[in-house]
């Protein structure tokens, strides 16, 4: 069984987009070349933060059971089982990928599916 105590392993801007506070921010950045219109209809529809929900609990999937995306930041065990984390990408420094989990979800699929105007 995985240690009981956590740990950070890093926040969204260290281990996955140096350009990006969030996912939240993320998704912002994908629906911010879209018309004011559009942009204005994501808000008052309450599109755009389904957009967000549906990516973090895309991100919460993508991530070994024991490890989660809190607020911005990855928490997980402090002493995880041996193999407990077998199968997910690594770094060369052998900790977690968290960019290589995330580079798999599409996030412009998640914005078309509550694109306002479909």
């Amino acid at each position: 069984m995985a240690s009981t105590t956590t740990s950070t392993y890093g926040t969204w801007c260290s281990r996955v987009n140096i350009y990006s506070n969030s996912p939240d921010d993320d998704v912002v950045a994908v629906t911010d070349g879209g018309s004011p219109e559009w942009r204005q209809a994501l808000a008052e529809t309450g599109a755009l933060a389904r957009m967000q929900a549906d990516y973090r609990a895309a991100i919460d999937a993508a991530l070994p059971a024991d490890v989660a995306l809190c607020g911005n930041e990855f928490i997980g065990p402090t002493e995880p089982d041996p193999g407990e984390f077998a199968g997910y990408p690594t770094d060369p420094d052998g900790c977690l990928d968290f960019a290589a989990m995330v580079e798999a979800i599409d996030l412009e699929e998640i914005v078309a599916r509550h694109d306002p105007d479909a």
